[in-house]
Parts: C-alpha cells; sequence; structure tokens
C-alpha cells in the first residue's frame, strides 16, 4: 500500500478518525477534570564546597562536589529527613494521618515511620549533573499543603546535617577529653619522676656538674702522666748504687761543688807540702787530717743529696699512688655523674615527648570542641518553595491534545484495517493495480454523460469488457466517488 493510498483512505474515512479524536478528546477532558488536582512546589538548596572551613580552614577540592552534592541528595531523601518532617509539624497527631494509617497499615508498626515513608513517596529530589543546587520537589493535593512540606523538608534537610556535622565531633570531643585528661596526668607524672631521681641523687644541673668533674678527670689523668713520669726517671737514675756522686742533681749542688773545690785545693796542697817538708812533718799531717775532713764533709753531703732525691722519688711515687686513686675515684664519679646525665635525659625526653603529645592532643581536642558549637553547613537555601498558582496534574490542554491524537490514530489504525479486509477502488491506480489491465475510458461521475451535475462529480472508470467476468470475488469493488 503506497502513501497516496494511505491518504485517500484516511480521507475516505475522515468521519470515523474525526469521531474518534473527538471521543477521546472529550474523554480525555472529562477525566483530567474528575481527577484531583495534585499541586508541586520546589524548593532549591545550594551546596557550597568552595568556602574554607571554619573551624580547620581547608577548602575541599572541587573534584568532591559532586559527590557531595549526590550524597546529600541521599540524605534529604532518607528516612531520618522524613521523621524530623513528621515530628516538626506534628503529623504523628494528626486524625487525618492516624485515620489513614489505621485503613491502610490496620495500625501496625510505628505511626511515624509509616508516615515517614507515605511522605517519601511524594517527594521528588534531583540535582544537575555539573551543579551544586538541589532540587526539591514535592506533590501535595493543596498548593499550601505542598509548598509547606517542600519547605518543611528543606528544613528538616539542614537540621539533619547540622546533627550529622555535630555528633562525630562531638564524639570526638569527648574521646579528646578523656584522652587530654591522661595525657596531662602521664606529663604529670614524668615530671614527678624526674624531681624525684634528681632529690634521691642530689643533682641539681646534672649537665654542669659533669663538665666539671670531666676537666677534673682530665686533669687528675695529666698530673699522674706527669708524676709517673718523674718517677720514673729517679728509679732510672737508683740513687742507691755507687754511682750516687754522678748524679746530676748532686753534680750541680753548689755546696758539693764548692766542697769538691776544697778537696780539689787541699789535696793539691798535700802534695806539695809532701814534697816540701815530707810525711812526718806536722804541717802534712794537719793538711792530711784537712783532706779527710773534707772528703768526709763531701761525702755526707752526697749522701745527704742522695737520700734527699731518694726521699723526693718516695714522695713523688706516694703521690703518684694518691693521684691514680684519686683518677680510679675521680673516673667512678664521671661514669656515674654519666649515667645519672643519660638517665635525666631520658626523663627529660619522656617529658618532652609527654608534652608535645599533651599539646598535640589538646590542639585537636580544643578544634572538635570548636566543631560541637558549629552550625554551619555546607548547605543553605537557596529559594524556598512558594504557593503553586497552578495544579501540576492533570494538565488538561496536554492531556486533551493526547486524547484527541489518541483517537485520532485509533480511527487511523481501525480505517486502515477495515480497508485492508476489503478493499475499495478509488482512483484509476487502484484499478490498474488491482486488475492489472490498461483502462479504457474514464467516465464522470453521476450519471453518465447527463446533466451539468454528471460533469461536475467525477468520472467512472471501465476497465476492459473482455476481462469483466473473469474477476474473482476478490476483486476490489468500483466505488463512486460521491
Amino acid at each position: 500500500m503506497t502513501l497516496p493510498q494511505i491518504l485517500r483512505i484516511l480521507w475516505a474515512r475522515r468521519k470515523t478518525i474525526v469521531g474518534f479524536a473527538v471521543v477521546l478528546f472529550s474523554l480525555a477532558l472529562a477525566v483530567s477534570l474528575l481527577v484531583p488536582k495534585t499541586y508541586k512546589a520546589t524548593a532549591d538548596i545550594l551546596i557550597n564546597l568552595g568556602s574554607a572551613d571554619v573551624i580547620s580552614g581547608t577548602v575541599a577540592p572541587h573534584a568532591a562536589l559532586a559527590a557531595k552534592v549526590a550524597t546529600e541528595v541521599d540524605v534529604v531523601e532518607s528516612r531520618r529527613v522524613a521523621l524530623t518532617v513528621v515530628h516538626i509539624l506534628r503529623l504523628g497527631e494528626d486524625e487525618q494521618w492516624l485515620r489513614r494509617w489505621r485503613d491502610e497499615a490496620a495500625g501496625r508498626g510505628d505511626v511515624n515511620v509509616w508516615i515517614a515513608a507515605e511522605l517519601l513517596k511524594d517527594l521528588a529530589v534531583r540535582a544537575d549533573a555539573e551543579g551544586s543546587v538541589i532540587r526539591v520537589n514535592y506533590e501535595a493535593d493543596t498548593a499550601e499543603g505542598a509548598a509547606q512540606l517542600a519547605n518543611t523538608f528543606v528544613q528538616a534537610y539542614l537540621n539533619t546535617a547540622t546533627v550529622l556535622q555535630v555528633d562525630p565531633a562531638r564524639q570526638n570531643a569527648e574521646f579528646f577529653a578523656e584522652r587530654i585528661e591522661s595525657a596531662r596526668v602521664y606529663l604529670e607524672q614524668a615530671k614527678q619522676r624526674l624531681s624525684e631521681y634528681q632529690k634521691q641523687n642530689n643533682i641539681i644541673d646534672v649537665s654542669d656538674r659533669f663538665d666539671v668533674e670531666n676537666e677534673r678527670l682530665a686533669s687528675l689523668s695529666r698530673e699522674l702522666v706527669q708524676l709517673e713520669s718523674q718517677a720514673a726517671e729517679v728509679l732510672s737514675r737508683d740513687p742507691n748504687n755507687k754511682r750516687r756522686s754522678a748524679l746530676p742533681e748532686v753534680l750541680s749542688n753548689p755546696v758539693v761543688q764548692s766542697l769538691r773545690q776544697s778537696l780539689a785545693d787541699a789535696e793539691a796542697n798535700l802534695s806539695r807540702l809532701s814534697q816540701r817538708l815530707g810525711v812526718q812533718h806536722p804541717t802534712y799531717i794537719a793538711q792530711v787530717e784537712q783532706v779527710n775532713s773534707l772528703r768526709g764533709k763531701l761525702d755526707a753531703e752526697i749522701d745527704r743529696q742522695a737520700t734527699a732525691i731518694v726521699q723526693a722519688g718516695q714522695v713523688t711515687t706516694k703521690r703518684t699512688r694518691e693521684i691514680a686513686r684519686a683518677l680510679e675515684e675521680q673516673r667512678r664519679r664521671v661514669i656515674e655523674l654519666k649515667e645519672f646525665r643519660d638517665q635525666m635525659d631520658l626523663m627529660r625526653n619522656e617529658i618532652d615527648n609527654a608534652q608535645k603529645s599533651y599539646e598535640l592532643i589538646s590542639e585537636r581536642g580544643t578544634i572538635n570542641s570548636l566543631a560541637t558549637e558549629n552550625r554551619q553547613t555546607n548547605a543553605s537555601i537557596l529559594a524556598p518553595a512558594t504557593v503553586p498558582l497552578k495544579p501540576a496534574s492533570p494538565n488538561l490542554i496536554l492531556n486533551s491534545v493526547f486524547g484527541g491524537l489518541l483517537g485520532a490514530l485509533i480511527g487511523a489504525a481501525i480505517a486502515l484495517f477495515g480497508e485492508s479486509s476489503r478493499p475499495r477502488v478509488r482512483s484509476v491506480a487502484d484499478l490498474t493495480q488491482a486488475f492489472d489491465l490498461p483502462v479504457l475510458v474514464s467516465l464522470p461521475d453521476g450519471n453518465l454523460g447527463v446533466g451539468k451535475r454528471g460533469n461536475s462529480r467525477g468520472s467512472r472508470v471501465l476497465p476492459s469488457i473482455s476481462h469483466l467476468g473473469s474477476s474473482s470475488a476478490s476483486t476490489p469493488r468500483l466505488e463512486n466517488k460521491s
């Protein structure tokens, strides 16, 4: 079936099509007038993540905006927000809602939860894919009710968002309050342990004392080395041997040198007297006595000097032993002070760590304590819902037009179906296509060739005479165009 044939069929059955269109148009209009009107109110919420947090000062990344908006949409549609709306409007005490709950739910369950579920059925929340505005749409039987419920849902959402923000901060604040007290007690105990340790060991400033004792240890060590060197030198000379007179201290002694000189002069004089006077001469004998006296004095002085050296060596040895004992005691004291210093350093490090931990926990506790007082959220009301002036449904014009178009389509479908079951010839092309015969003549519609009416009404079309008798029962009927 070609498009021109379809158009001719639709035009031929235009009354049927128009009839169906008028019927369905009227039906749609009547139904729209009889169906209860529904009003829709819209409130807009702005989610702002571009400003810094008033407590922490941080700014959320722009990439988190889409996830934040999607999460907030879920919060608006949550049961918690709906229950908040029920409590704000006190719908659980409303007789109409109670009657509906008894009729539809048979009085089972919590009435507030049931009302919240019913409210969510008429709630529609959507957000732009790239925007930060959430639109809260609510449909109700009355315009005032729709606006009230839309605004109440927005207010309930803001209240819930504030609670969701404050509750974790309050829990964190309570946790940090306990931790702050524990950290403070630990810090005080660490300081008390250091103070008691200093009192027990009579330590005021172990660092300065350690430096002084360490310097004393170095001084004693140097003195001991010097004394040991002197003692070794004395022992190497061996003042008790027969060569005591050759000791440098003896040779350099002025008394010894004077006695040596006097002895040398006396011996020289004795040699001269022995040659001049003889050994029996009284003068020679007197000179011999003088020489012996000087030699005795020299030996005595040498013995005295050697004894002094021995005594000096003994003193040096004794002093060396004393310095060695003092050095050992000083070393022990320095090691003890080092242990004290190390222990006190550990205690001071413990105090420093406890102080840092206390300050960090106090800072976090202060931030969470401030967060519990923060009632500002990233959401704000961009545009509250207003009372709608026209109902959102039913749409009289749209429904009526849709009904008329549906009726026209149904009428056209019926016309085409009827034509396919009983085809008709409405043009020369239909006849040619049906019989596959050439057209001999086309006559005017109406009486054949009679009067003006026949000429003006059109013409009749006749196929070849020899083939008319052979057409089957399904052959299309010739239809008068009138």
